[in-house]
């Protein structure tokens, strides 16, 4: 059996110019593995691929494995995706929960929109309903592709059939496949309660790729009961005829109200007169409630139990000929008006119910009220779904608010500098780190901000007390407008903590790192000294970093065979301000004359594996004191603690640090900071990341005790021996010593943490301890 790095090549799958394609496994992973090798490259392209792999690297999402991805074996760039043959929609979404990809609500509505829209673009819709074969099974292992940020590409969506002409089977591009996976997803993806009604869009893209009818024809009940019938049989969906007709019945409603045609239910589906069997699977109730009916909205391959020897039929001759008598008919049009006057009076009554929830929601922008009343008139339908028996879900009403008034607000005024500025140096910062609001002026008491969620009257009625503001208005815009609002607005007016939170570390050393082959003690040790060590697995950021900030050493990590990081500390000193950075070399190279070779590059010294650590620090220790004329005792923070003095040369770093530390080999992972709590503030490097909305795990490392979980910029999780939460991330702020270790892009392990993330930097603010 093959190895490719930690893989092993299980089978070929296909091979093309330049890539091959395994199915391979790992001993991180129970699930095969799709592995792409981009072998065989001319030697000119060799460079571009390596710094598309550094950006892949560099683009390394939370939940996905460290070596699922992208990443490089020797100078062979790779890519690993979830191997997935034909299987169910259900099966496939296993496989990702396992290998932890998630995929949110959110992602599938945009997955089947854009879908949608390209299968209807390629192939318009069939009258004939040729392809309208809603089968299952449809996914394939091209179809599937994790993308380097994390998410979930589905290349396509087919259906196998055998060619007419030939003993080959072909791939056919249908819409029955795609809804099929689109009904599947919002099925494993449900949570709690009822499943989400599509939008009016959605909708008229899904019946498209039903074969069903779009807005453009109207199809008569009977065509539309035939077609699904045909798409129900073909599925080999046994269902009762009580949810068939109630599936039938909300999507002729929704076609329906589109072309402002009421159809009646009497005549949308009357009695068939061949159905075989019209009793009810063993174990449900006769008189299927809606929520039931809401929830088997797919038609989806579900087994219920029939008897196998006669499964129920919906072949109807002649729906005209089954239809409901005159007197019948009438009655339904008498039944059909008080409906229509009744849901009327709910809908006045839901309205009255609205205007008094978002009274009641207290300090309020005054003119949100207005706005939200619009919204309520102008979306109606998107709000009664939010709406059940007048309890409302706080949560989702105010996020599709919010999004509708995003989406109509007439954009961001000229606000006045001066005032901004003025007002941003007498509130805390951290009411703006949860980019939650901005003021822009204040008037005759009457206070202007920028919010990208109106909802949230704490906030508001803080603004109004520190400023002494008597009124707010309100104008709205997306959580990016207003943190690029936020930070610009920062930099003005002088937070300087804010914006560059390492202005007391005295000394930085960068360190590239490839294949986390730097481990954690050795950077506890460094950071012990008082110093701040930044590691990253992306060339071109370091470069940039150490031209912009320039670090007093660089440190390149590298592997027997492999010269990135020697390519990355040449580079680095070809450039001007790069040119006199003491760089060293970390490898496992036993070759004299390749070492030799190394050190002639210009690089100071190379140290081999296993690398000691009070070496490293004693030859970095004398190349600040030779270049910086930097003495024995880095500077600190008034009143700060000195670091502990260096051992005798020559004592094992892992003999000093194992009393102290769990993860003495522990690779330090793909970007992210070791460094000295004394030389910094954590709470305004907290407070840095947060407004940057930054994911990161933060640990104390040593005597000290400590860990903090941030998720796109809002902490989630704080935990002490001592306790979990508010209180555990109060006590982390308030560390004076010890060594602080943070994995940018890391997942927080749970989430714990009760309060908003402005109100625990308002509260750290506010009491800073002693």
């Amino acid at each position: 059996m093959e190895h490719f790095g930690d893989f092993k090549l299980l089978d070929k799958l296909v091979e093309r110019d330049g890539e091959t394609v395994y199915q391979a496994s790992h001993a991180r992973q129970t699930q095969p593995l799709r592995l792409t090798m981009f072998n065989g490259l001319p030697p000119q392209q060799s460079q571009r691929i390596r710094r598309k792999c550094d950006r892949f690297l560099g683009l390394k999402h939370p939940h996905i494995e460290p070596h699922l991805g992208h990443g490089m074996v020797g100078d062979t760039p790779y890519r690993v995706s979830p191997f997935v043959e034909s299987v169910s929609m259900a099966a496939f979404l296993r496989s990702l929960k396992a290998r932890r990809v998630i995929l949110p609500m959110d992602n599938v509505f945009s997955i089947a929109r854009a879908l949608c829209k390209a299968l209807h673009a390629l192939h318009g819709y069939e009258k004939d309903g040729k392809h309208a074969q809603l089968t299952h099974g449809a996914i394939c292992a091209e179809n599937v592709h994790v993308a380097p940020t994390g998410n979930v590409c589905l290349m396509g969506i087919g259906t196998w059939h055998e060619k007419d002409s030939e003993d080959v089977m072909e791939q056919v591009w249908d819409g029955a496949g795609l809804a099929a996976l689109i009904y599947d997803m919002l099925r494993a993806t449900k949570t709690s309660g009822e499943l989400p009604k599509p939008s009016q869009e959605m909708d008229s893209l899904l019946r498209v790729a039903l074969g069903i009818g779009d807005s453009d024809e109207m199809l008569s009940p009977k065509a539309f009961g035939n077609r699904l019938r045909e798409i129900a049989v073909r599925q080999h969906v046994y269902t009762t005829l009580d949810r068939f007709k109630a599936l039938a019945q909300r999507t002729c409603e929704a076609i329906a109200q589109e072309k402002e045609v009421k159809i009646e239910t009497a005549e949308l589906m009357p009695e068939p007169s061949t159905v075989t069997h019209q009793e009810p699977a063993p174990g449900e109730e006769a008189n299927v409630s809606d929520a039931v009916a809401e929830e088997d909205l797919s038609l989806a391959n579900e087994d219920l139990a029939f008897d196998a020897d006669t499964p129920p039929s919906y072949e109807v001759d002649d729906f005209e000929a089954t239809s409901a008598p005159g007197g019948q008919a009438q009655e339904n049009l008498e039944d059909a008006a008080a409906e229509l006057e009744a849901s009327e009076a709910v809908t006045q009554k839901s309205r009255l119910s609205f205007f008094q929830w978002v009274k009641n929601k207290g300090v309020f922008p005054d003119n949100i009220l207005q706005l939200c009343m619009d919204a309520f008139e102008t979306e109606a339908e998107m709000l009664q779904a939010l709406w059940n028996n007048d309890k409302i879900d706080d949560q989702a009403l105010s996020h599709e608010l919010t999004q509708w008034l995003n989406a109509t607000d007439e954009g961001v005024p000229n606000d006045n500098d001066e005032d901004m500025v003025r007002m941003l140096s007498l509130l805390p910062a951290s009411l703006v780190v949860g980019r939650q609001v901005l003021p822009l002026s204040l008037s005759n008491g009457e206070l202007v901000c920028l919010c990208s969620n109106p909802f949230q009257t704490e906030v508001f009625e803080t603004l109004k007390g520190t400023l002494g503001a008597n009124s707010v208005l309100c104008r709205t815009a997306t959580p990016k407008a207003v943190t690029e609002r936020c930070l610009d607005g920062l930099h003005r007016a002088g937070r300087g903590g804010v914006i560059s939170p390492f202005g007391n570390v005295p000394i930085k050393i960068l360190v590239f790192d490839q294949n986390d082959g730097f481990p954690t003690s050795l950077g506890v040790r460094i950071a012990q000294k008082g110093w701040l060590v930044e590691w990253m697995a992306s060339s071109q950021e370091l470069i940039s970093s150490a031209v912009t900030s320039t670090p007093a050493a660089v440190i390149g990590v590298t592997e027997k065979d492999s010269f990135a990081a020697t390519e990355v500390l040449v580079e680095l000193k070809t450039q001007p301000s790069g040119s006199q950075i003491p760089c060293f070399v970390i490898g496992n190279d036993d070759d004299d004359e390749a070492i030799e070779r190394i050190l002639d590059l210009g690089v100071e010294d190379y140290f081999s594996v296993p690398v000691n650590g009070d070496t490293v620090v004693a030859k970095l220790r004398r190349i600040f004191n030779r270049t910086m004329n930097y003495d024995s005792t880095p500077p600190m923070l008034s009143g700060g603690p000195a670091p502990p003095p260096i051992p005798s040369e020559g004592m094992m770093e892992d003999m000093m640090l194992a009393a102290v530390l769990d993860d003495t080999n522990e690779p330090l992972g793909r970007g992210g900071l070791i460094g000295p709590v004394n030389s910094l503030s954590l709470f305004d490097f907290v407070e840095h990341m947060v407004l940057r909305q930054q994911t990161f795990v933060l640990k104390f490392m040593g005597d000290a005790d400590g860990r903090l979980g941030v998720l796109r910029g809002e902490i989630v999780f704080a935990e002490t021996l001592e306790g979990k939460g508010a209180e555990a991330f109060s006590k982390m702020m308030v560390q004076k010593e010890g060594v602080f270790k943070v994995d940018f892009g890391a997942q927080p392990p749970d989430t714990n943490v009760s309060l908003s993330t402005s109100q625990l930097l308002l509260a750290c603010k506010m009491n800073p301890g002693d």
